[in-house]
């Protein structure tokens, strides 16, 4: 069998698959066995194993991970969508401390379903530390460019700034892992309550640029990149989070996250991202969810 060299084309996927390995107690002799039955060169085995190792040590120091800066806003849409390609092949993700199931990738909208994202504790701990802070919530109004309370979106939410605690900067350490995007460029964790009959009507996270309201909200700030709603709690009837456009739904299940992309490679927006968090039917829904921006946040 003739041998493959390790090209830089390459390197992504095995990166993950190395990472996965090593990071699930597979020794490194094991690895390069496996790399070398596979077909790769073994100096390029040999060098790869080299410069992966080294990376993944300095990446597990202080037990969080950060992505790297990025240099312009064209360089994070297309780090996250590489990040999608890059995962597209695996069904399972080492997520700095937790490995985690990717359960659907519905390819080319690029959402990803991905169960026990979030252990049952550290859900209990997200809602714990939102008590207190729990307000009506609010809805970007195109038309006013503000926030305001309106009966499109029936729950009440509370925030839990960036960073706020171990427990925020694990999960920001998980998203950044998973989108290969630094924390910086995230919002603050919106905690979000829903009782029986609670909804948020069909709608999108990024700011409409042909309204002059959401043209407005994106003067001197960035656009949302993607979105990561992580469910809190099981819901005993209704509250899918549903996808009009593309004919798909998600089931509320404690510890899951929905990961989803609000605008294309080419940063712009992505109209089929409409989505419908639907009527909770019986019991409550408690949900986390994160936006990621194309530049770092305040």
């Amino acid at each position: 069998m003739a041998q493959q060299s390790i090209t830089e084309a390459l390197r992504p996927g095995l990166r993950e698959w190395f990472e996965f390995h090593v990071g699930t107690g597979h020794d490194l002799a094991d690895v390069k066995a496996a790399l070398v039955a596979a077909g790769y060169r073994a100096e390029d085995v040999e060098g790869f194993l080299r410069e992966e190792s080294a990376r993944f040590a300095k990446s597990q120091q202080g037990g969080l991970f950060d992505a790297e800066p990025v240099d312009s806003q064209a360089e994070a849409a297309d780090r996250f969508w590489r990040r999608l390609d890059v995962l597209a092949p695996f069904n399972r993700v080492l997520l700095v401390d937790r490995v985690v199931p990717i359960l659907v990738k519905h390819f080319g909208s690029g959402i990803f379903f991905l169960p026990e994202f979030l252990s049952d504790e550290e859900c209990a701990g997200l809602i714990a530390q939102a008590d207190g802070r729990m307000e009506d919530s609010k809805v970007f109004d195109q038309r006013k460019g503000e926030r305001v309370v309106d009966p499109s979106r029936s729950s009440r939410s509370g925030v839990i700034r960036r960073g706020d605690g171990e427990l925020a900067r694990r999960i920001e350490s998980r998203i950044a892992k998973l989108t290969d995007l630094p924390v910086a460029l995230g919002e603050n964790l919106q905690i979000v309550h829903y009782t029986a009959g609670g909804e948020y009507v069909p709608h999108f996270d990024f700011f409409d640029p042909e309204t002059p309201a959401g043209a407005e909200a994106l003067t001197g700030n960035s656009q949302r990149l993607l979105t990561v709603i992580m469910y809190l709690s099981d819901v005993d009837g209704g509250g899918w989070t549903q996808f009009p456009d593309l004919k798909v739904e998600f089931t509320p299940t404690r510890g899951a996250a929905l990961l989803f992309p609000s605008l294309d490679r080419q940063r712009s927006p992505l109209r089929p991202s409409l989505h419908w968090g639907r009527p909770v039917i019986s019991g409550e829904k408690w949900i986390a969810t994160k936006w990621i921006r194309l530049s770092p946040q305040a």
